[in-house]
């Protein structure tokens, strides 16, 4: 088993549409912005915290819970870029598409992703684009919020 660490691997593409999010394909995906070379080293974070609901009764002194809801927003750091900029102009709040991570990379050249590539796929909605503070030798970045809005397929196949 060979461990790996997401630098110069992982492939992150926000997608305005995705017609089956179980398998992606490779065109919907060259027509969405590939946001890997924008995402900051503090990431993207993608969280699917479970909450849990009180279910005690009388029968015992253990307090008692079962799982309940699941939540979590995507959060990203990305940086500006003169150039295209095309990071910060897909991610508008309020934009509504497809978050594809695929932490293994895809199989094609440079990584890109190709049928048959496994990936997650995470149907969200940007609720929050804000600048990080504008500072004397800081390059130019934003965080950037996303809820989620139908539970994300883990395991997506490139079509």
């Amino acid at each position: 088993m060979a461990r790996l660490t997401p630098e110069g691997v992982i492939k992150v593409h926000f997608l305005s549409a995705c017609s089956n999010t179980a398998a992606p394909t490779t065109g919907e995906i060259a027509a969405g912005t590939e946001l890997t070379g924008f995402i900051s080293p503090a990431g993207l974070n993608t969280p699917d915290e479970g909450q849990n609901t009180e279910a005690s009764d009388l029968s015992s002194a253990r307090d008692k819970k079962i799982p309940s809801t699941v939540s979590g927003d995507i959060e990203l750091e990305a940086y500006r870029d003169n150039a295209s900029d095309s990071a910060w102009t897909a991610l508008a709040r309020g934009t509504a598409g497809y978050l594809i991570v695929a932490p293994f990379g895809g199989s094609g050249t440079a990584g890109a992703l190709q049928a048959g590539d496994s990936c997650e796929v995470w149907t969200v909605r940007v609720s929050n684009r804000n600048p990080l503070r504008y500072a004397r030798g800081d390059a130019l970045r934003f965080t950037c919020t996303m809820t989620v809005e139908a539970d994300p397929v883990y395991a997506a196949t490139v079509a």
